[in-house]
């Protein structure tokens, strides 16, 4: 279907996205036309599409990169809005704050790798966190999910040295490959999902990262009445069914 995005960037720092449908573009691919495959033109001159492959969704909807896009400090992004796209903001290494709107349902691969994002609340729409969405945000502390959410993607929260707990919303079904590797050195999981959630690529999924986390002090906290977690890899780490009813 048809889909328009515009943006303002304000003096202030203040980047404001109005439209309907996907901010940026979907998943990269090859056998269709109806994508645009930045990968492929990036090549050719790197240091023009530096900015369009971070912000590649400017250059699908309007042909035009942000200006200024070193001094974006807060992204809000209105209600219309059900899908960030690929990449679509990451590397915006002085973006402090996002407002998501209520219309949200996906947040895809890469959307806010490597931003300065200090805080991030994820609104009950969505139901999937994409690949990396959030990976090496190195200033996050705090991230707010809600019941809804039912797929955490490979690496989604990697990486984010600051970051020394999340609370995972019972409605979880679903956990890629380590999400949770390399946060802080202390770092609790809460676990509400009264079953534990399947594990993608269960003979190599970890949550964390064994070879640098080994050393760390992880904590996964789960319900009393918890089932499924008595086996490899929940039980690499301490088990505390302690999480109040």
């Amino acid at each position: 279907g048809s889909q328009k995005v515009v943006w303002s960037l304000n003096e202030n720092g203040t980047l404001s996205v109005e439209g309907c449908g996907t901010v940026g573009m979907e998943k990269n691919n090859a056998d269709s036309d109806d994508h645009f495959n930045v990968s492929q033109r990036s090549i050719k001159s790197e240091n023009i599409f530096k900015n369009l492959w971070l912000r590649s969704w400017l250059y699908v909807n309007m042909a035009q990169e942000i200006p200024k896009s070193e001094k974006i400090q807060k992204i809000i992004i209105n209600d219309g809005i059900t899908q960030i796209g690929l990449k679509a903001f990451a590397g915006l290494d002085n973006l402090e704050t996002v407002l998501f709107p209520s219309t949200l349902n996906n947040i895809m691969e890469s959307s806010f790798e490597s931003c300065g994002l200090q805080s991030v609340d994820i609104p009950k729409s969505v139901r999937e966190l994409g690949e990396r969405a959030f990976c090496t945000c190195s200033e996050l502390r705090q991230v707010q999910l809600y019941d809804g959410l039912q797929r955490i993607g490979a690496e989604a929260f990697a990486g984010c040295g600051n970051l020394s707990e999340i609370r995972i919303p019972q409605t979880v079904t679903q956990l890629a490959y380590m999400p949770f590797a390399n946060c802080a050195d202390t770092f609790d999981l809460y676990m509400y999902p009264i079953v534990a959630p399947k594990l993608d690529d269960m003979q190599y999924n970890t949550l964390f990262d064994l070879e640098t986390d080994k050393t760390k002090n992880i904590t996964i906290h789960l319900k009393k009445n918890a089932e499924g977690y008595n086996i490899e890899p929940w039980t690499f780490f301490d088990l505390q069914y302690d999480i109040a009813d």
